[in-house]
């Protein structure tokens, strides 16, 4: 469990160290997050590299019937994080559009490990 810092007092950093060695024990896993962006971009993005949204193929796996696991935006991939965010066609094509509107070279992403800096 969770216990105070040092001084006894509680603090955030004391809350990421207990995640960080209790929860994300996947190597690089931290959640040294980029304080300039948005919680919620900070969260979307912990949870693409935990692989915990709730997609298509994560709910059936749960064994919740669903009517289908593909994509809703391609219909043409199982709709996981990975394809959701990284290897989808329609996702590739605005990260494409994108780049040539910030004029920054187009990089091939097919996964959170090649798209992290």
């Amino acid at each position: 469990t969770w216990t105070r810092n040092n001084s006894g007092e509680f603090s955030i950093a004391s809350v990421r160290m207990f995640i960080d060695d209790k929860v994300c024990t996947g190597g690089d896993q931290i959640t040294n997050w980029i304080w300039y962006v948005p919680n919620k971009v900070n969260i979307l993005t912990w949870k693409i590299m935990s692989n915990s949204l709730a997609t298509k193929f994560s709910i059936s796996r749960r064994s919740i019937i669903i009517d289908s696991i593909s994509c809703v935006n391609c219909d043409l991939g199982v709709e996981t994080t990975n394809h959701l965010f990284f290897t989808c066609g329609m996702v590739q094509q605005v990260r494409r559009l994108i780049n040539l509107w910030w004029d920054i070279p187009n990089m091939e992403i097919d996964s959170y490990a090649s798209w992290k800096i």
